[in-house]
């Protein structure tokens, strides 16, 4: 018989469900390194994925006077100053990016991308820059009374149509010396060259870069109204019989071109056309003294308020209200959202160089002096 004198061991099991220290920071720690991978993930994914939009945010209102070096002529140094004025732009935002413009920033811009659209290049951008500079140049001598010469030659200021065969060939900057062997002395002379041809036609372009000769074949395309085209800006190369050049380091764009003439204007004449203000301006200068319209008046503006302008002056709205009803109303909505961005701020559309003289003039500044140099 067994022995009845020990009694048994008992041992007892968790009942089910309940789980042991051990077990609980195991499983803890799973959901914990799922939930950090998902997180980061998400983190990831917000950085790598671009919903399709830019954006455009106010920049800053920069004094032009001390950018500007004039030799042959003499330079007066007025009190006030005539500032320029650009926006910061962000392409192609990701996921995050996209996020804090349209929710953080109060004075972000945010527009889709046009499906084939393409952004002008930095070096474009510099390009337009550059051939607003000579405008202002011209504009600001001729208004002076100096007789000024052109230089043979056609200078590529942009290239219009960036599919075109001619932008694996031409970049702004370059200058057109001669198609087919012939040498091209001014505009006319090119338009002549080039209409001989037909669309799809092939012609061989010699032009500078940078000091040297180079060549190309270029296909031809047609303008709107199906003239044979290369597919480029060009523009005048202009004998300037003062030497004028005005530092806007890495600043691109067109829109600077007023504020660069009255700068030029008010350095190389006696007198304060600021009357001792500060003057803010954006607007493109054209070889007549009209200024074009630019877009981001409105966040232009907020620079314009950031620097304490007295005076900022845009471009009057020039749209068609019959063929261009649309553009003439979004243009009217950013110089109201101007004037609501910038109280305090006397915002005066100029449709020309003169507008804007005489408007100096009606606020405290000095008149044009006559120094004709004919």
């Amino acid at each position: 018989m067994g022995d009845f004198g020990s009694s048994p061991e008992w041992k007892l099991a968790p009942l089910d469900g309940a789980a042991s220290p051990s077990r609980h920071r195991k499983v803890l720690g799973a959901i914990s390194t799922i939930a950090a991978v998902a997180l980061l993930s998400v983190v990831v994914w917000g950085f790598r994925y671009h919903p399709g939009y830019d954006e455009t945010v106010p920049g800053d209102a920069q004094p032009i006077a001390a950018r500007v070096t004039i030799g042959g002529a003499k330079q007066y140094e007025p009190e006030g100053d005539f500032y320029l004025v650009f926006v910061r732009e962000r392409q192609d935002l990701n996921y995050w990016e996209y996020l804090k413009a349209k929710w953080f920033d109060d004075h972000a811009e945010i527009t889709k991308i046009q499906k084939g659209s393409q952004p002008a290049s930095r070096q474009e951008s510099l390009c337009m820059m550059s051939d607003s500079q000579a405008v202002a140049k011209q504009v600001a001598l001729e208004k002076l009374g100096y007789t000024l010469s052109k230089k043979p030659g056609v200078l590529v200021s942009a290239i219009a149509d960036r599919s075109a065969p001619v932008a694996e060939a031409l970049e702004c900057g370059d200058v057109i010396r001669e198609v087919d062997g012939v040498e091209i002395t001014e505009l006319s002379t090119l338009s002549e060259v080039i209409g001989k041809h037909a669309k799809g036609e092939t012609v061989r372009v010699g032009f500078d870069r940078k000091g040297a000769r180079k060549e190309a074949d270029i296909q031809l395309i047609s303008a709107p109204d199906g003239r044979p085209i290369l597919g480029v800006l060009p523009s005048l190369i202009i004998d300037y019989p003062v030497e004028l050049t005005i530092d806007t380091g890495a600043i691109g764009g067109p829109s600077a071109g007023l504020a660069m003439t009255l700068t030029l204007l008010d350095e190389l004449t006696p007198g304060e056309l600021t009357g001792n203000r500060r003057v803010v301006a954006t607007g493109e200068i054209l070889p007549d003294g009209g200024v074009e319209e630019i877009g981001a008046v409105e966040l232009k503006a907020v620079a314009a308020k950031n620097r304490d302008a007295d005076i900022f002056f845009v471009p009057t709205c020039q749209a068609d209200p019959k063929k261009y009803p649309d553009a003439l109303r979004a243009c009217q909505a950013g110089i109201q959202k101007a004037r609501d961005n910038a109280k305090g701020v006397k915002i005066i559309p100029v449709a020309t160089l003169d507008e804007a003289l005489r408007a100096l003039v009606d606020n405290g500044g000095d008149a044009l002096p006559d120094i004709s140099k004919n």
